[in-house]
């Protein structure tokens, strides 16, 4: 709520996950990028030429990685490291066959938190930054050969945004009713029964 009354927000995920102690969670939101690379090309008999190709990918969008700890007294020690990555050049996103790999930019943040059960950690610091520009026209009159551009306009774009993770870990075993703790943080009902 603090949040959305401070600025324009927008959730982009609500994943809830669960996890061991000291077992890894690892959440992604985004695509893997299809490309391949030429690796060799041989004549075998004069006239055929072969050509070998290998097939890789590229993760770009966002991803969570979660360790959490607990101690003796309850205490939660969670490893927090979340990246972003997106491509560097806009003409990059087009969905096109790749022959190489595209240009990407990556941001980083690992932090170590120590919290109660229940607790809520804040991250943020993730900015990124657009710049472009947009096209618009009056329907039909920006059409017209010749008197159309008078009917066009093209606007700068400038936006920047920051993504913000919200974690609030708990821990669900035999001292607590796991089966009200599943109900709580919205787990379907085919988990718990």
């Amino acid at each position: 709520n603090f949040l959305k009354t401070n600025g324009d927000t927008r959730v982009l995920s609500n994943p809830k996950v669960i996890t061991m102690n000291n077992q890894q969670a690892l959440i992604t939101v985004g695509d893997n990028i299809n490309y391949r690379v030429q690796e060799d090309t041989s004549a075998s008999d004069g006239d055929n030429i072969t050509t070998t190709y290998n097939n890789y990918s590229v993760f770009i969008g966002v991803l969570l990685n979660l360790l959490p700890e607990i101690s003796d007294s309850d205490e939660i020690m969670l490893r927090i490291n979340p990246s972003i990555s997106s491509f560097k050049y806009k003409e990059d996103d087009e969905r096109q066959e790749r022959v190489m790999a595209p240009d990407t930019t990556e941001k980083k943040l690992s932090t170590v938190a120590r919290v109660q059960s229940g607790d809520t950690i804040i991250l943020g610091g993730l900015i990124e930054n657009f710049t472009g520009f947009a096209n618009t026209k009056v329907p039909i009159l920006g059409d017209i050969p010749l008197l159309g551009t008078a009917f066009k306009s093209t606007k700068d774009i400038s936006k920047s945004s920051e993504l913000v993770f919200v974690i609030t870990p708990r821990i669900i075993g035999q001292k607590t009713n796991y089966v009200q703790t599943l109900k709580d943080l919205g787990f379907s009902k085919s988990i718990y029964e």
